[in-house]
C-alpha cells in the first residue's frame, strides 16, 4: 500500500477535475512501477471506470484499487491492491460544538463517549473512519453514518476490515480502511517531489 498526496489542489470544477484525473494517473502509475505484483503497463484515462454507484476503479486491472479525498487544499490518494478507502479531513475545520452536534444526532452511545473523552480530534478519527470505510464498500456515507459503528481502538473490524488513523501534518487527520495489510506507520508520497 502506498498514499498519495499534493497539498496544491484546486477543487474548482474544471480545473479540479483535470488535476484530480492527472493526479490519479500519476499515483496509480508510480505504484506500478515500484509493484513488482503489478504488470508494468501504464495507467491511462481509458482505463479508468466508474461503478453504479459512482466510484471511479481500474477496469483494466483487477488486483489495482484505490481511493482519493480531499480537504481544503490537500489532495489524497491510497493505492493497493486490495481494496481500500481513505478519507482526510482538517481537524480544525469544525468547533468541538459543531462536532458535538453532529455527533448527538448520527452517532452511537459507544461513540459519542469517544467524542466527549477526545474531543475534536475522537470525532474525525470516527468521522473519517466511517468514510473510508463507505468508500471500501463502494457506498455512501449519508446510507450508513447512524448504522455503522466505529471502534477507533479495535484496528481489525469484525475480521471484515482494518482501519488506522495517521496524523498529516498538524492540522489534518487521514484514515485508510482496507481489505489488506494497513502498515502501522506510512510516509505519504508528495506527487509534486516525483514529477518536478
Amino acid at each position: 500500500m502506498k498514499v498519495y498526496f499534493f497539498d496544491k489542489f484546486n477543487k474548482s470544477m474544471a480545473k479540479g477535475e483535470r488535476e484530480n484525473r492527472d493526479l490519479l494517473l500519476k499515483s496509480l502509475n508510480d505504484f506500478i512501477s515500484m509493484n513488482k505484483g503489478q504488470e508494468k503497463s501504464k495507467i491511462t484515462i481509458e482505463d479508468i471506470s466508474v461503478s453504479d454507484k459512482g466510484k471511479p476503479y481500474v477496469s483494466t486491472k483487477n488486483n489495482l484499487c484505490f481511493s482519493i479525498s480531499h480537504s481544503e487544499n490537500i489532495w489524497i490518494c491510497a493505492v493497493d491492491e486490495a481494496p481500500v478507502g481513505i478519507d482526510i479531513e482538517n481537524l480544525f475545520s469544525r468547533s468541538y460544538l459543531s462536532c458535538h452536534k453532529i455527533s448527538e444526532r448520527y452517532f452511537s452511545d459507544k461513540e459519542k463517549n469517544i467524542v466527549n473523552k477526545e474531543k475534536t480530534i475522537g470525532f474525525f478519527k470516527i468521522w473519517t473512519a466511517k468514510e473510508a470505510i463507505t468508500k471500501l464498500f463502494n457506498e455512501s456515507i449519508w446510507d450508513n453514518i447512524s448504522s455503522l459503528e466505529v471502534d477507533i481502538n479495535n484496528k481489525l473490524c469484525g475480521g471484515r476490515y482494518r482501519i488506522e488513523s495517521f496524523k498529516f501534518g498538524e492540522e489534518f487527520l487521514f484514515t485508510i480502511a482496507s481489505h489488506g495489510v494497513i502498515p502501522e506507520y506510512i510516509e505519504p508520497v508528495n506527487l509534486e517531489k516525483i514529477y518536478e
